[in-house]
Order: C-alpha cells, then sequence, then structure tokens
C-alpha cells in the first residue's frame, strides 16, 4: 500500500543500496502458486488500468512455495516446496540450500542479501546463517516491494502460469 510508505525510509535505503557493487547483491524472496492463484481478486496491471478478477482467492489449499535467488546474472538458484506456504522451518531450510552456497564474505561479490519484511525474515536464526558466512544482510522499508527486482520476475513469470 503506496499510502502506508515512508519516502524517508526509502530514500535512506536507496541511498544505503549505493554503498554496494550490482555484483554484491542477492535478493531473495518467495512466491506461491495454486490452482486458484490465477482467480485472484487484486493484481498489478499497466498503470492506469483495473486489474479484473471474477473469484476470490484464499490460501487454504495445498500448492506450492518457491524461494527465488536472483543476483545482477539472473535467477541462480530456487527452491520448491509443497506446502500451503513459507514458515520459518521452511525458510530457513530453503536458506540453507538455495542460498548459503551461493554466498561469500563481505566485499566479495554476493555478499549482501536483500530481503522484504517478511515476519519469517526476521529470524534471528536467518541471520545467524546469512552473516555466519561473512555477508550482510539489508532489508526493505516497509510495503515498498516495488523496490525488490525479484518481484518483477516473479510477475513476469506468474503472467505466463495457467
Amino acid at each position: 500500500d503506496s499510502t502506508r510508505r515512508s519516502e524517508f525510509d526509502r530514500a535512506l535505503f536507496r541511498d544505503n543500496m549505493g554503498h554496494y557493487e550490482p555484483c554484491q547483491l542477492v535478493f531473495i524472496d518467495e512466491t506461491r502458486k495454486d490452482p486458484r492463484t490465477m482467480r485472484r481478486c487484486y493484481g498489478r496491471a499497466r498503470r492506469g488500468a483495473r486489474a479484473r478478477a471474477r473469484y476470490a482467492f484464499t490460501r487454504r489449499g495445498s500448492g506450492w512455495s518457491a524461494l527465488g535467488v536472483m543476483t545482477i546474472d539472473g535467477m541462480i538458484d530456487c527452491g520448491l516446496t509443497k506446502a500451503k506456504g513459507v514458515n520459518a522451518a521452511t525458510f530457513i531450510d530453503q536458506l540453507y540450500l538455495h542460498v548459503l552456497p551461493h554466498l561469500q564474505p563481505y566485499p566479495a561479490p554476493r555478499s549482501v542479501v536483500v530481503l522484504d519484511n517478511a515476519v519469517v525474515h526476521w529470524s534471528p536464526a536467518v541471520r545467524a546463517l546469512i552473516e555466519g558466512r561473512g555477508a550482510r544482510i539489508l532489508y526493505l522499508p516497509a510495503y515498498s516491494y516495488d523496490m525488490m527486482p525479484i518481484e518483477h520476475a516473479f510477475s513476469k513469470a506468474k503472467a505466463h502460469m495457467e
């Protein structure tokens, strides 16, 4: 929700990102797909156009959750889980298998992990795993998903799913 965004926090984040080289950044996020994904009531649309929908969407059913790992080189890894969603334990398992092998100590390439503000990302275990590799963590400002490039990749992929 853009009305809840803090422009100060967004400017501070952009300034902080300017201290890092693009090759150092690793963007991580989750997405979900189930048979009802294409029936959402809300979604993205071209500027000035409404997103059209006919059916309600819920997360009650089982589906697939995916963890994506994106760098300047594109999507470099992903983890798939058949589940209703991502919880802390699942996220930590996926982090261990699909993110940590790519991380290097700061200031090497792939040494700064960018996460959104999902509750599972704030787990002390997540911080311990990432910082244990010598990497740094940056969190997006609240309600600023537009600043996460992996979100655009997920949107593009989901646009082709039926």
